[in-house]
């Protein structure tokens, strides 16, 4: 509450209103250490957001109240240094952008699993432990991918941890021990991107499906080459994977990306 003199606001008031029917408000005098105060009909009245709300005991009453609608900052006991936000009861993002405390994801929704940025050449990218029962198929992307040779991408599967080399694949690649996640991909070119969408993985005894869609530099010409395939894997359960290159180069740049399908 306030009343105008000529184009300044003067004799202020806080009040804390408390229910409303109609243009009736019922409110609590003189909050904040203002003083209640006598104000005409005409006299305006606003809401505004004050220092009091803002107090720590204002936003835990108001969090205790709204459990599920409310962004904070709250301490972060292991980095001082850097704050907590919630988000509502479910969410909380520390201050190196860490999300934890996700709500349980849904049947069919398609969680992020790893996103991993190759800083440094590595002949082997190996996830061999990464899949479990809470997923039954996958999502693996490839991106920005450059090699130290000319060469292509190839994926092979893990079972319980241990990188399967049997004649398993109805792909010709590597006599049937492998399938190429790419085509080639040009040592100085531009690199070259994949996804593959693999299916019912946890079945020990029947097939894995598996579905892959690439586009990459082959050569310096320039040349660019599209791929697209459809494989069979017989082998046991999966229990990941590993990405390498067919003729032995290395990994020198880009970015992996595994989701997962959350089972019923």
């Amino acid at each position: 509450l306030y009343q105008m003199s000529g184009s300044t606001e003067v004799n202020h008031e806080i009040v804390k209103c408390s229910a409303r029917n109609g243009d009736t408000l019922t409110v609590a005098r003189a909050q904040e250490g203002t003083i209640a105060r006598a104000f005409n009909t005409a006299d305006p009245l606003s809401l505004r957001l004050t220092a009091g709300s803002l107090t720590p005991a204002a936003i835990g009453a108001y969090e205790a109240s709204n459990p599920a609608g409310f962004i904070r900052s709250v301490p972060n006991a292991s980095a001082n240094t850097a704050g907590v936000i919630k988000v509502g009861a479910n969410l909380s993002i520390d201050g190196a952008g860490v999300l934890s405390a996700l709500p349980p994801a849904v049947s069919g929704a398609v969680v992020l699993l790893v996103n991993v940025n190759i800083a440094a050449p590595v002949a082997n990218i190996d996830f061999l432990n990464l899949f479990t029962a809470s997923y039954d198929s996958y999502l693996i992307e490839g991106t920005d991918l450059k090699s130290s040779g000319n060469d292509l991408v190839q994926m092979r599967f893990a079972n319980n941890g241990v990188v399967d080399t049997a004649v398993n694949f109805s792909s010709t690649d590597l006599d049937g021990r492998s399938f190429s996640a790419t085509g080639a991909i040009a040592a100085g070119g531009k690199g070259g991107s994949f996804i593959v969408n693999l299916r019912n993985c946890n079945d020990a005894i029947g097939l894995k499906a598996i579905f892959q869609e690439s586009v990459g530099q082959s050569s310096l010409t320039p040349q660019y080459e599209s791929r697209n395939g459809k494989f069979a894997y017989w082998g046991g359960a999966l229990s990941g994977f590993r990405l390498f290159f067919a003729f032995g180069s290395n990994f020198t740049k880009g970015v992996i990306r595994v989701y997962g399908i959350k089972t019923s």
